[in-house]
């Protein structure tokens, strides 16, 4: 609810938006107008006793929240991402209440040209009087359940469910792979639980340009678990299935069915229990058999080689993706970061990123504080770079997601990926996971 207020009230600030910025004006102007003539009238009534001031103070407060609700109305309809609500955006909650919304307006329409077929002249003007009352009541309808369930009485969340996976399409170029889950909180439960909706979605964005390349619906039982040359390795728990995705669609290349026929010795050997695999590079998968031995699969020569040895990558490989925050590295570049920047509160950092002499670090200026920043820092003394300040939805405690590519640094917030020249810090641009767009 005070995130639904603090919005609204900031709907009557003055912002960089000249139509925004235009329309408030307006109402400004329209309201000091109108409320200055209701009590010069209300001084005459007074004077003439004409009416009660009793009677007339509950008319100007009914008209002064008219005013007040018209308005804030008009304004959010202004707001850049009023229209976006009115989008299919690949998320399945979204697009199936857009769906049915279309849906119900568009019997209207057939329905209203239905009728006026059958009516004279008299009566097709006031069943257009009619339907037109209708549309609009439709669309404050829609408006309205939109509002609410995008977000208006409590923050809708988006965080990552899988480390981000940055590979080529076919015509050569960088793409990121982001699994990621929203969560729509609907109210507590009976024994006081916070409850919510959760959806997931795998969005593949063009590094270059910022643009979606596909996304693909998916599940909590889905992990991906990384790339390779026949495409996207993944395994669905819950199906007991395995498939590659093709990484320039988002559609299935090669089910487990085709697989075990190019490779029969895999055949019944294969778990489905996503820490049994590992991928380091696009040629091979590592993998924890049903047997209880260690294999690789070489993708390139079809070849399935058993050795003890491979443990220990299946093993270092799950160790990463869970305790990388705790890792020995981290702890190192972390100590080394506190002496010279002892300001920096709740710092997350990167090794793989960072270079003899700089690091990449993600830190906040102040307890609780909504914003995390990203930074280009010195290990040998301290100097700051540059900066970045990255939004981070508050009711999330993931840590951001850093990856380098092409000299530009990337950083995926949940919600939110952001591409920063590695050199002086400039935003190149903004990525919405929320509308899967590209924003500046």
């Amino acid at each position: 609810m005070q995130e639904f207020l603090t919005s609204w009230m900031n709907l009557f600030r003055y912002t960089d938006s000249i139509v925004h910025n235009g329309l408030l004006t307006l109402f400004y102007g329209w309201s000091m107008f109108y409320f200055t003539r209701l009590f010069i009238d209300l001084g005459k009534d007074l004077k003439l006793k004409r009416v009660s001031l009793k009677r007339r103070i509950p008319q100007l407060i009914s008209v002064f929240v008219i005013n007040i609700l018209l308005g804030s109305f008009l304004l959010a309809l202004l707001q850049p991402s009023f229209f976006k609500k009115w989008q299919f955006n690949g998320w399945l909650f979204n697009d199936v209440m857009l769906g049915i919304i279309y849906g119900v307006i568009l019997v209207t329409f057939i329905f209203m040209l239905h009728s006026l077929f059958k009516k004279n002249k008299a009566g097709v003007k006031k069943s257009i009087q009619i339907y037109t009352m209708v549309f609009i009541v439709e669309f404050l309808v829609a408006t309205f359940v939109m509002t609410v369930f995008a977000g208006a009485f409590s923050r809708i969340v988006f965080e990552q469910d899988a480390q981000t996976i940055v590979t080529k399409n076919k015509a050569g170029n960088s793409i990121s792979i982001n699994k990621i889950r929203q969560r729509i909180p609907n109210g507590r439960s009976s024994s006081g639980i916070s409850t919510s909706m959760t959806y997931f979605l795998i969005t593949a964005v063009d590094l270059k340009t910022g643009e979606t390349a596909w996304t693909k619906h998916s599940k909590w039982q889905e992990y991906l678990i990384g790339s390779t040359q026949d495409g996207l390795f993944t395994v669905d728990s819950k199906k007991e299935r395995l498939y590659f995705i093709d990484e320039a669609t988002g559609k299935i290349r090669l089910t487990e069915q085709e697989w075990l026929a190019e490779i029969p010795e895999l055949k019944d050997n294969l778990s489905y229990q996503q820490t049994d695999y590992a991928i380091i590079d696009e040629s091979s998968i590592y993998f924890y058999g049903l047997d209880g031995h260690y294999y690789k699969v070489d993708l390139k020569t079809k070849e399935v080689i058993k050795n003890s040895d491979y443990e220990k990558i299946v093993d270092q490989y799950n160790g990463f993706m869970k305790e990388h925050w705790n890792s020995l590295d981290t702890q190192k570049e972390l100590a080394a970061l506190e002496k010279l920047y002892p300001d920096f509160l709740d710092v997350e950092v990167e090794p793989s990123m960072n270079e003899q002499d700089m690091a990449f670090v993600v830190y906040k200026a102040k307890r609780h504080s909504k914003e995390k920043i990203l930074a280009k820092v010195s290990l040998k003394k301290a100097q700051i770079f540059w900066r970045t300040v990255l939004d981070q939805d508050t009711d999330s405690e993931d840590p951001v997601m850093l990856f380098k590519e092409n000299n530009a640094v990337y950083a995926v917030t949940g919600r939110k990926q952001y591409k920063i020249d590695e050199q002086n810090g400039q935003l190149l641009y903004l990525y919405d996971y929320q509308y899967n767009e590209r924003q500046k």
